[in-house]
């Protein structure tokens, strides 16, 4: 019987915290290890999501949306790339909010971001990703997604 609650105990997952969410999001960013890309669902919030993808449907399959870049790494090339997690800090009821600051290779400037999370069901997820250039994706997304919507016959 302890044998079996150990087993157990060993394969229980780790703490689901906003710090261990994006430690094991970047860590595979660093790594390179994004092939097969996970499913939007496994980083995004639902309401990202589901702005990402009428995005791209609004744009249709021939063009490049408002998204021509990966928002987590803030770069099309995450070669070299190393994240720093910084203050998390609460936001309210299954919400939190985490400063990351990215780096590439020797570069000595970093670029500072700010991520929203959402506790869903199936654990922490990004609900919006700001920047100095860019304060809020989401809000970006949603901007554009009505401009669109109103030009579409």
């Amino acid at each position: 019987m302890i044998a079996l609650a150990a087993l157990l105990l060993a394969a229980a997952p780790a703490a689901d915290t906003p710090r261990a969410f994006l430690a094991r999001l970047y860590a595979r960013y660093e790594r390179g290890d994004l092939n097969p890309i996970p499913r939007q669902e496994k980083i995004y919030a639902p309401e990202l999501v589901r702005q990402m993808r009428l995005n791209a449907k609004l744009y249709g399959p021939n063009e490049v949306g408002l998204i021509d870049y990966d928002p987590v790494c803030q770069c099309q090339d995450m070669s070299e790339m190393k994240a720093r997690i910084g203050e998390i800090a609460a936001a309210g009821p299954g919400r939190a909010e985490a400063k990351v600051s990215i780096g590439f290779g020797h570069q000595t400037e970093r670029q500072a971001i700010r991520i929203k999370l959402l506790h869903t069901p199936a654990g922490w997820r990004i609900a919006d990703i700001g920047s100095r250039e860019q304060p809020s994706l989401l809000g970006d997304l949603q901007r554009d997604n009505r401009r669109l919507a109103r030009r579409k016959p």
